[in-house]
């Protein structure tokens, strides 16, 4: 080959490495450009455009340092704002795919490990969850995101009602990671799962280390309300000669209440929820009793929330959504085309489907955001409802007509996956019942004018009579497992604490 020739090649050579390098710049620079602009838009709340920022990232620039950020972003909106298990499940499984090996690519097992902690109710979806918690550590022990993974992983085995290997992780968290924040969320964990080990004095230790030394002051806040929380169920009626719950005289409610019939504290927002059925009216108030807006429906029956806190009203024929817009129901019930008669009650699930109970028919039924019937496994059950709940694991909540059962059932897709059922407890006659933020069941007996509180596997946690001279029509709980009553003999809201 002659010298011209020679020359020739290595001029082409060069001029593609320089392409190359070229494209490998444009691509760095305009990913970075892209992602730069998607966290901006994020902040400034406009997800739409964020979201169309962070997926051109993942589709045209696959080979930017930006798509691993890109993917792991688009994952943590899907789960955490739109509470969409299965489009957070496909960012994370590419993450973990693809991008295995950058900085981001453990953190693909950790996020599938929380969208199955997050949204996961059954023991399957749990132990997939710690599954994939477990793998990080394991596989990638120096990863920044070992940590969170081992602090996951005992609190998901916490949930699988496993305190004591759940305690085991913990430890281990709090050892190989001093001095972080999930540090302090590991020393709160520690102190639920002592508490369910039936040893308050540990648990309560844990949670004075973090309320003196906080790393954030979220979690500090945490702290101070759960230590009011193991200090009742772990010290009174048990240690200390008191009662569980005691009236708080302090608290004053100033509002006159004629006919009260649902409250609701929302912890989302930190307010509550008043509807008075003769006022006709929806009253909003803060923490401290202090009257903030009033919500006017035409004869509302009930108020629900959606798993951001949203408000929904309904009258006996339309649901009233956030957005103002009136939705209105029909279904077909054995072949013959009805409208719902009367509702009774309702919820919303996260993608924004309804199901109602009627007060004439059996069953449940389910509809999406356009008000068109979705068949659905409780549909024709011979059996009525009188109260639904759907909590943000999309598990709901059925108390049976027949005022003793309480059913719990996941969803899953378009199906119903039943899991508990607390048909042996010797309830007379349930008038409510409510989560905690801690995912214990608080359930009010009105025969017995007693709250029966249980853990978040469903144990039996404790039990609390009211006083003779109180009839609570309706009740709701707080931050601190502190539970605020409607007392229908004087109509005011009464404070136990």
């Amino acid at each position: 080959m002659n010298t011209m020739n020679m020359r020739k090649i290595s001029v082409f050579i060069f001029f593609i490495l320089f392409l190359n390098v070229i494209v490998s710049f444009n691509q760095e620079d305009l990913g970075k450009k892209y992602y730069e602009s998607a966290m901006a838009y994020m902040q400034a709340g406009n997800f739409i455009q964020a979201i169309a920022d962070l997926q051109s990232i993942v589709k045209s620039l696959p080979d930017s340092a930006y798509a691993d950020e890109a993917l792991l972003e688009l994952g943590k909106y899907y789960m955490e704002q739109e509470n969409d298990k299965k489009n957070a499940e496909l960012y994370f499984s590419m993450l973990k795919e693809k991008y295995i090996k950058t900085e981001n690519g453990p953190g693909g097992y950790y996020y599938l490990g929380k969208v199955g902690l997050f949204f996961g109710a059954t023991q399957e979806e749990l132990n997939n969850a710690y599954a994939n918690f477990e793998r990080i550590p394991l596989l990638f022990p120096k990863s920044k995101w070992t940590q969170q993974a081992l602090y996951e992983s005992g609190t998901t085995q916490r949930y699988l009602g496993q305190p004591l290997k759940a305690s085991a992780l913990l430890n281990q968290a709090i050892e190989k990671f001093p001095g972080t924040l999930y540090t302090d969320q590991a020393k709160l964990e520690l102190a639920i799962c002592y508490l369910q080990l039936n040893q308050p004095s540990i648990a309560l230790r844990y949670v004075q280390q973090v309320i003196d030394h906080p790393m954030d002051p979220a979690v500090n806040a945490m702290a101070k309300n759960y230590f009011g929380f193991v200090y009742r169920y772990g010290f009174r009626d048990k240690i200390v000669p008191q009662p569980l719950f005691q009236l708080d005289t302090r608290f004053n409610l100033t509002m006159k209440l004629k006919n009260p019939i649902q409250f609701f504290f929302e912890n989302h927002k930190n307010n509550f929820y008043l509807l008075d059925e003769d006022q006709k009216n929806i009253t909003i108030m803060n923490s401290t009793g202090k009257i903030s807006d009033t919500k006017y429906e035409e004869n509302p029956q009930f108020f629900f929330f959606n798993y951001k806190g949203d408000l929904f009203i309904a009258n006996k024929k339309n649901i009233s959504t956030p957005q103002g817009k009136q939705v209105s129901f029909a279904f077909t019930y054995e072949l013959k085309t009805k409208f719902i008669n009367s509702i009774k009650e309702a919820a919303v699930d996260s993608d924004g489907n309804y199901y109602i109970i009627d007060r004439d028919y059996k069953g449940l039924f389910k509809f999406n955001d356009k008000a068109e019937e979705i068949e659905f496994p409780l549909h024709k059950t011979n059996e009525k409802f009188k109260k639904i709940f759907i909590d943000k694991r999309e598990r709901i909540f059925l108390l049976s007509d027949n005022n003793k059962t309480i059913k719990i059932h996941k969803i899953t897709g378009e199906l119903l996956t039943s899991f508990f059922s607390f048909h042996t407890t010797n309830f007379k006659d349930i008038k409510d019942f409510a989560l905690d933020a801690y995912d214990n069941l608080y359930v009010f007996d009105k025969e017995l004018n007693t709250m029966f509180v249980f853990d978040n596997l469903f144990n039996p946690l404790a039990q609390f009579t009211f006083p003779q001279d109180t009839d609570p029509v309706a009740f709701t709980v707080g931050n601190e497992g502190e539970i605020y009553i409607i007392n229908k003999k004087i109509k005011t809201v009464q404070l136990f604490r």
